[in-house]
């Protein structure tokens, strides 16, 4: 992910039963794709000390990186119960291991209003 050139946002829908539908978004600008690493990177953004939380996590989108020798990893992202899980392309969508991302809600929210701007549900996002 640290090496990653490339990335693209998929949006991820529900659709109430036990199914989800995953929808190619925008690619990333380079500014995004620095900040994004950056955020991923720092042991600030995650919050392990109030451990595990009692929600299913639904993630709302998706962030794919790709390096230039072609490898692959997902960052899937839930707002809702801010946390988010970074694992191979082959993992199912909302089985990769979740960290509490509590201290970078805010930062996501924007993020994700910029890449899904046409998205009402996305634009409804609210900052903590």
């Amino acid at each position: 992910m640290a090496k990653a050139q490339s990335a693209q946002a998929f949006r991820i829908k529900y659709d109430g039963k036990a199914g989800s539908s995953i929808a190619p978004g925008p690619e990333l600008w380079p500014e995004q794709l620095e900040d994004l690493q950056r955020l991923v990177k720092d042991s600030r953004s995650y919050a392990p000390e109030l451990g595990p939380k009692a929600c299913i996590p639904k993630p709302g989108f998706l962030i794919r990186f790709s390096t230039l020798s072609g490898k692959k990893a997902d960052l899937e992202i839930c707002l809702e119960c801010d946390e988010a899980s970074l694992h191979p392309t082959a993992v199912a969508v909302g089985q990769g291991p979740w960290q509490n991302i509590d201290p970078i809600h805010n930062q996501l929210v924007i993020l994700a209003k910029e890449l899904f701007t046409q998205d009402d549900e996305i634009q409804s996002l609210e900052n903590n």
